[in-house]
């Protein structure tokens, strides 16, 4: 009998955190997914949801903000969101230049890298053939290393994410890239996140790709709703809304 009686408090206690985590509405659970994402590279863990709970009501940039601060008081995890967003930037290893003087989100580091490889050429090309040698074990052919010349400068991980879902609809007899640019929230190179239109506008302007009049107006046709730094000419396969950082273990080739 006593051994029944601790077992089910223990039971009990297990439970606890999960129902406070519960208690979280699905818009308040996609503001705390989506700020760790965004600052940390990374999904929440169970008891960051939990401790999420004590502030439901919070923001979005509250969130954001409260883990910026959680930046500056644990170096590692600073570290962590510096490696994580070089890696989904370039695909190589971060080294010590990975890192910043002082912390920074993770969001805001991918931004910076993906404006130096805008004005460097032969760095983005090496970003674009190491996509290529991930997904389809070969180097870019010339004429889509001119492809993606022609659009907004894009991540390691989106480059992955977009050359997959074009193998997948293009199979078999690939030749080479074409058409539009989209990702699939299911991509085995992303860890995502799915929200609500309304968390997902809140998030874009986190992001800055934000739009308005009939820039908004042809996004939502064209399904370009996917949430990530670079992202702004994407689309969404099924015009789904989510956010996308790349997925762990991020081992470079």
């Amino acid at each position: 009998m006593v051994r029944r009686l601790l077992a089910l408090a223990l039971f009990s206690a297990l439970l606890v955190p999960a129902a406070r985590a519960a208690t979280l509405t699905p818009a308040q659970r996609e503001r705390v997914e989506a700020a760790h994402l965004l600052v940390l590279g990374r999904a929440a863990t169970p008891a960051e949801l939990t401790a999420a709970s004590a502030t439901a009501d919070a923001s979005l940039r509250d969130r954001i903000a409260e883990l910026r601060a959680r930046l500056q008081a644990e170096p590692s995890l600073a570290a962590a969101a510096a490696d994580a967003a070089w890696f989904d930037a370039r695909g190589s290893a971060p080294g010590p230049e990975a890192r910043p003087a002082s912390p920074q989100a993770y969001a805001d580091l991918v931004r910076v890298h993906l404006q130096r490889l805008a004005g460097n050429n032969a760095e983005y090309r090496a970003v674009v053939d190491r996509a290529y040698r991930r997904v389809l074990q070969r180097d870019a052919h010339d004429i889509e290393l001119e492809y993606w010349a022609r659009h907004e400068t894009l991540p390691y991980i989106l480059l992955l994410a977009s050359i997959e879902d074009w193998a997948r609809r293009n199979a078999p007899g690939l030749m080479y890239t074409t058409g539009a640019a989209s990702v699939s929230i299911h991509s085995g190179h992303l860890t995502t996140v799915r929200l609500s239109p309304a968390v997902a506008l809140e998030a874009r302007l986190v992001v800055g790709i934000e739009r308005t009049g009939t820039g908004a107006a042809l996004a939502t046709e064209l399904g370009r709703n996917v949430v990530a730094p670079g992202a702004g000419e994407i689309a969404s396969v099924g015009g789904i809304h989510f956010i996308a950082v790349g997925r762990e273990p991020r081992v470079a080739p």
